[in-house]
């Protein structure tokens, strides 16, 4: 961090002594307009006087950007070209913001002279603004009879163009409610239905699958719903058939481990006989007493299951690309383990974890199967509509 410190200062100190002059005589003209004014802010912010020097160079450097971004807008102008306005606009707003930029310095140097005032300006940016959108409106205009004919890739097109009309004229309600159109046109809309009047598995699942109007999904270009409370457009059906709805009882699996240890119990008194110098005394000794115990540990896992098999049908509606048909499986699994320990605790390696459970009910692993029932369905549509993705742009200007 002190290194990069360092060449800062550096690169500073060396640009602070640069002669704006010799660049402007080197005809550096950006360098010569940079090196100035920053030489003249730092003068003015010390309270120093400025030189005669930096603002001859300032004001020369000035107008020969000027002129020179002027002339790359009368050329844009002759070709006479509308999509041209999306790059006169920003040349504009940089003759405005230069214009801006030396303001300040112009009282120091009574000979300092503008190409165009500011109002003027003011009023060729905000007329460069509004013509750069309405010529993305009039690409985009261009896809609304495809768009509107239900061709997803026009409205998408017409979309993109329509967002970057909004970049220039964001007030404007009239892009904003075509912008609205064009998303849905663009979007693929899935209503998902299933078989539970033929099929009584169905209706065990669905309070939990979906709630009717339930939205599925809605992101990028892809809209899933279940049953279609809005009256949406839809262009594709996903029929869902359960071939039954299946739930195991609730099963215990038992394993039991034997542990033993030799543990004291106790003292006795011996005597022994100990030879000190050359005599043999009789000594009385403490002695322990082993014991051997033993005890269990019984692991206990609690388990239960539903599964249940499914077909997905994905019907076209209106000519659109052919369907698809899918056999899936939904599963859901919930255990618990625990152990008990019996015996003498002095034998056991560690002490017992874990409690004993209630089972889930039925309807709760039903509940959960319903869930993964919809997962499982999510994953076969979005991997199916590989394009309806948004791209970047179209992203941050959802803030997404």
């Amino acid at each position: 961090m002190r290194l990069i410190s360092t060449f800062l200062l550096i690169l500073f100190l060396a640009s602070s002594c640069t002669n704006p002059l010799k660049l402007l005589d080197a005809e550096e003209y950006d360098r010569a307009y940079k090196v100035s004014k920053r030489q003249l802010d730092h003068r003015i912010r010390r309270a120093k006087p400025a030189k005669t020097g930096e603002l001859v160079c300032l004001h020369d450097s000035y107008l020969y950007l000027q002129d020179r971004t002027i002339q790359e807008i009368t050329d844009l102008h002759e070709e006479g070209l509308s999509r041209h306005w999306l790059r006169i606009y920003p040349l504009y707003i940089k003759l405005l913001e230069r214009q801006l930029e030396v303001q300040p310095y112009t009282h120091l140097y009574p000979q300092f002279t503008f190409r165009y005032d500011q109002p003027s300006l003011e009023r060729l940016v905000e007329q460069a603004r509004l013509n750069a959108g309405a010529y993305c409106f009039d690409q985009a205009a261009t896809s609304f009879p495809a768009a509107r004919a239900n061709q997803k890739n026009a409205a998408r097109t017409a979309y993109s163009w329509l967002l970057r009309a909004l970049e220039y004229v964001p007030e404007d309600r009239n892009y904003q409610d075509h912008l609205a159109e064009m998303r849905d046109w663009g979007t693929v809309r899935i209503l998902v239905q299933g078989l539970g009047y033929i099929n009584p598995a169905w209706a065990s699942l669905e309070a939990t699958f979906a709630p009717p109007g339930f939205v599925l999904h809605d992101r990028d270009w892809l809209a899933i719903n279940y049953r279609n409370a809005t009256r949406q457009r839809i262009d594709y059906e996903a029929i869902v058939d359960v071939r039954g709805v299946n739930v195991s009882g609730d099963q215990e699996y038992a394993n039991t481990e034997c542990f033993s240890a030799e543990v004291i119990t106790g003292y006795r008194t011996e005597t022994k006989k100990v030879k000190q110098d050359s005599v043999w005394v009789e000594v009385k000794e403490e002695v322990p007493i082993y014991t051997t115990v033993t005890a269990t540990i019984t692991t206990v896992e609690q388990y239960k299951a539903a599964w249940s098999d499914a077909s997905i049908q994905l019907i076209p509606l209106a000519g659109r690309r052919p369907g698809a048909i899918w056999s899936t499986r939904a599963n859901t699994e919930w255990s618990n383990t625990y152990e008990i320990c019996s015996g003498d605790e002095r034998a056991l390696p560690s002490s017992c974890s874990g409690s004993c459970a209630l089972f889930p009910s039925d309807r709760s692993m039903v509940r959960d199967l319903g869930w993964a029932l919809r997962g499982n369905l999510l994953r076969r549509l979005c991997s199916y509509f590989p394009d309806t993705h948004l791209k970047r742009r179209e992203r941050k200007a959802l803030g997404w």
